[in-house]
């Protein structure tokens, strides 16, 4: 899916936006989609057309406590 940034836009809040999701699987998923994108800076310009992954997994649910 190619999507058009926004104002404000970042990478985590474009996968939340489309996908309910920005964990590190799906970040990575998007970093190869789009290397060139790490040159536009944290906070995507208005008007820039970025592919987001497919997803065909959902994100674990499992919680990992720091202290076990």
């Amino acid at each position: 899916m190619i999507v058009r940034t926004k104002h404000g836009d970042t990478v985590d809040s474009l996968l939340w936006k489309h996908l309910q999701r920005n964990d590190e699987d799906v970040t990575n998923a998007f970093w190869l989609l789009n290397p060139h994108a790490a040159e536009l800076g944290p906070i995507f310009n208005i008007g820039v057309n970025l592919e987001l992954p497919t997803l065909t997994t959902q994100p674990t649910s499992e919680q990992v406590s720091p202290w076990d």
